[in-house]
């Protein structure tokens, strides 16, 4: 069942609620671990603001699967970043692309 947030009380059980506890097994990824799939040469924006945003709201590592020609472009806005080039302009062989994405589904939570 989904319940308000409102009903939630203070902002120390909202907290409570939605941020995960570190303990001593935490580790980087303990926390979510987002894929995104996207970009092109032209278009780096979108996929590099999705990853961004999981990342700010609380994902510990966000993996991009973009073209090759978009890889050192979103690279070099971000270094926390996992970029992974998948296909390229020259190549779109999806098979190979559906293969890659789904060998790394295992280490995503998203």
């Amino acid at each position: 069942t989904i319940v308000p947030v409102k009903s939630w009380g203070s902002i120390e059980n909202v907290v409570k609620r939605t941020v995960p506890e570190l303990g001593e097994s935490s580790h980087k990824g303990s926390s979510g671990r987002i894929g995104v799939l996207g970009g092109s040469e032209r278009y780096t924006g979108a996929p590099y603001y999705a990853a961004m945003s999981s990342l700010r709201n609380g994902a510990d590592l966000a993996f991009v699967f973009c073209a090759e020609e978009a890889a050192i472009p979103i690279k070099s806005y971000s270094p926390e970043l996992m970029v992974l080039p998948i296909y390229s302009a020259n190549n779109t062989d999806v098979p190979h692309m559906v293969e890659q994405v789904t060998d790394m589904l295992d280490k995503m939570h998203s």
